[in-house]
């Protein structure tokens, strides 16, 4: 195949490939026969090419990522009878391991399309590897979200059963508790002016306190006459010789 027959491949691959990948295909450089005695190109044609997976949740918030990257293409003059310079230049969601694979299978796709444009055949691979890795961002969100969910539960059954009680929880929980009541017995003994070890105020007994309530000061009798009663007078004469009397004689 003469080179004008070669030059009409590229330029129909390039049509096609324009078309199909619309805002992912970018034209860089196209053939240019720089007015050569030979008639061979001096410069051919580059392009940049645009893979990417679909979108995927990546996250609880609903968080869509892809998995992508930008090829490089330069036409050699012998295309494509010849294989084309690539590279990659960009990626995401891409691992070092997923890179050199990419490589690997461009070189081979290469090699077994000799004869035949095949820049299409060449991203057939890449659009797989995308897509592999786009479903392995996916089920890594999913492992995450039910492991959260697992936690979530965990933590709700522990609400409902409690904590398993055992010599070393309860050893810990019996610390806790000692101190909170030493702490306790401390404000209340200082908040009542007892102090530990005998020191401090002397607690009232309960004849002090009676003593100190005056509201038992008023009389029998003035209640009584507060409330229209009859007072009646009592001769304190006849008790005061009851010393003469023989009791035990009326008892017999």
């Amino acid at each position: 195949m003469d080179s004008a027959a070669l030059a009409e491949e590229r330029a129909s691959e390039l049509e096609a490939l324009e078309s199909i990948y619309a805002d992912d295909f970018r034209l860089l450089s196209v053939d240019d026969d720089g007015g050569g005695a030979s008639g061979e190109s001096s410069s051919l044609a580059s392009f940049e090419i645009d893979i990417r997976s679909r979108e995927v949740p990546t996250g609880p918030n609903g968080a869509l990522e892809t998995a992508a990257c930008c090829l490089h293409f330069e036409y050699t003059p012998d295309y494509p009878n010849q294989a084309p310079t690539f590279a990659v230049l960009d990626s995401q969601n891409l691992t070092d391991s997923d890179l050199d694979s990419l490589q690997s299978l461009m070189e081979t796709t290469c090699e077994e399309s000799l004869g035949c444009v095949m820049i299409f055949s060449v991203l057939a691979p890449c659009k797989r590897l995308c897509r592999t890795c786009a479903e392995r961002l996916e089920e890594t969100r999913r492992h995450a979200e039910e492991a959260r969910q697992r936690q979530l539960e965990e933590e709700e059954r522990r609400k409902v059963v409690g904590t398993p009680v055992t010599p070393e929880t309860f050893g810990e929980w019996r610390r806790r508790f000692d101190a909170e009541m030493a702490v306790a017995k401390a404000a209340k003994a200082k908040a009542t002016g007892v102090v530990a070890g005998g020191g401090g105020a002397k607690k009232p007994t309960g004849k002090e306190l009676f003593l100190a309530d005056n509201r038992f000061d008023v009389s029998d009798l003035q209640i009584l006459q507060e409330e229209g009663g009859e007072a009646v007078e009592v001769d304190e004469s006849l008790f005061q010789s009851l010393d003469d009397l023989d009791l035990e004689g009326e008892v017999e």
